[in-house]
């Protein structure tokens, strides 16, 4: 069965698949593929292994990276006012995004090995002192940044923006809650 956190991931992922469907852009299109297959198979059906999903989301995390900085040489030139704005804007979500896939391969390989130690089961924390969590505040740092970039996003009118960072949002947000 699943549970609510996985219907939210496997929600936010197709939202991002319709954005990237939209923009039409190949990259994006396959990476957002992968992570509603991702999404799907870790919430629902467990069928490949866990070390299979973070890897294809690192590399398509990667790859989007790659393809944002070869494509944003271009992008800008000679635009002015909203226009330029709203070029830079979408700049910044798409490196969201980006970040956001290597989060979500994080997230989900500590999902595969929570409450393990070299494959014993222990307890999550040892000791009095709790250790912090480096990679965990920086997600939480880029989900607070992808939601307010969903509202920046509304208010200069890019509605699909605006709901797809809050997709990628809502979904790393609904994997820290299951850990």
């Amino acid at each position: 069965m699943v549970s609510l956190a996985g219907w939210i991931m496997i929600g936010s992922a197709a939202v991002c698949l319709g954005g990237s469907l939209r923009d039409r852009r190949p990259v994006s299109i396959v990476a957002a593929l992968i992570m509603m297959s991702a999404m799907i198979d870790h919430a629902a059906l467990g069928v490949l292994p866990t070390l299979v999903w973070t890897s294809a989301l690192a590399a398509a995390g990667v790859a989007l990276g790659l393809e944002l900085r070869l494509r944003s040489a271009h992008d800008a030139s000679g635009l002015r006012g909203t226009a330029a704005r709203v070029s830079q804007l979408h700049r910044v979500v798409s490196t969201l995004s980006a970040l956001a896939y290597l989060a979500t391969a994080w997230l989900m390989l500590g999902h595969a090995h929570a409450g393990t130690v070299n494959g014993w089961d222990v307890p999550a924390h040892h000791g009095a002192v709790q250790p912090v969590d480096v990679p965990l505040v920086l997600t939480v740092m880029l989900i607070v940044a992808l939601a307010g970039l969903g509202i920046v996003s509304r208010r200069h009118r890019q509605r699909a923006m605006a709901i797809e960072a809050s997709a990628m949002a809502l979904m790393l947000a609904a994997m820290i809650a299951l850990t």
